[in-house]
């Protein structure tokens, strides 16, 4: 069984990197929030995209989240 790692563990890891580093994998509107408040500041986001039916929408969407959060000092 494979075991993944939920935006909880983002805070963990950042704690002992000290170089920059991508989040990816199952991010998508409805949690990028949470991602980011988790301390992730690069993120990998591909079938979130990739699937909407508005992909600029979704983009533009998920950009406006990552500019805000780097807003808020994070």
């Amino acid at each position: 069984m494979k075991r993944f790692l939920g935006p909880e563990a983002i805070a963990g890891v950042a704690a002992g990197l000290e170089v920059p580093f991508t989040v990816m994998g199952g991010i998508s509107g409805a949690n990028i929030g949470q991602v980011l408040a988790e301390g992730a500041r690069r993120v990998a986001v591909v079938t979130a995209v990739t699937t909407a039916v508005d992909m600029a929408g979704t983009v533009a969407f998920l950009r406006e989240k990552i500019r805000q959060a780097g807003s808020m000092g994070g």
